[in-house]
């Protein structure tokens, strides 16, 4: 902009010049002043409208020069405290906690092993003076661990009365589901008691059509008929 003004007073001085010269144009100096105000006024309208129109690089900068991927690696390896992973973690490659562990693993001379769940023991082995039974219930009346199934509680609770510890319970258990179940999983509305040592069916909801727990005096007959406890 200095530059800018420093023209406009160079053509407005010459402008005045060419005024003063001519025989038959003679002004006092505070008109004078005014057409130079005002010529300078124009002039450096012309050069702003001049500067300002155009993209960036007309107003007198550069484009910023490109920087290449390995200055821009370089520059952050060294702003960050641990370098090493970070340049793992840019090659795209394991990182240093990894390659660390591997290194520990083949000192040990073995190799990862795979995390596998429990597999479900069927048939179950009976310990001796103990009676194991399946219930297959409906999940949709309630579930285990929470909040449980009031029908199957209450089953347990009167085992618990009547045989103590000597009775034990699965619920749904996948393996004696597909052995038990015609659809191998739980059905809906069944409530169904089969003795898994004995390997046999004894009480069907869906076939009696009325819950076990529903009369207390038929549930004690049923248990002391059916459930064999030592």
């Amino acid at each position: 902009l200095a530059q800018v003004s420093q023209t406009a007073d160079s053509n407005c001085c010459l402008l005045v010049g060419a005024m003063r010269s001519r025989g038959n144009l003679v002004l006092p100096g505070a008109i004078l002043g005014i057409i130079a105000g005002f010529a300078t006024k124009f002039l450096l309208h012309d050069e702003v409208q001049s500067f300002v129109v155009g993209a960036a690089p007309s107003a007198g900068f550069r484009p910023a020069p490109l920087v290449s991927a390995t200055t821009q690696r370089s520059a952050v390896l060294k702003l960050l405290r641990r370098p090493r992973e970070v340049q793992d973690i840019i090659k795209r490659g394991k990182t240093a906690k990894e390659k660390q562990a591997d290194r520990s693993l083949a000192r040990q001379g073995g190799k990862k092993k795979r995390k596998t769940g429990n597999k479900a023991a069927w048939p179950v082995e009976i310990p001796e003076g103990l009676t194991y039974l399946h219930v297959e219930y409906d999940q949709n009346e309630g579930a285990f661990p929470k909040p449980g199934n009031k029908e199957v509680l209450d089953f347990m609770k009167a085992l618990e009365v009547k045989h103590k510890h000597k009775v034990r319970i699965l619920t749904n258990y996948r393996p004696a589901l597909k052995e038990y179940s015609p659809t191998g999983k739980w059905r809906n509305g069944t409530f169904e008691v089969t003795d898994i040592g004995a390997n046999q069916l004894l009480y069907s909801k869906l076939q009696t059509g009325f819950s076990l727990l529903t009369d207390e005096a038929y549930l004690q007959s049923w248990m002391d008929r059916y459930v064999k406890a030592a």
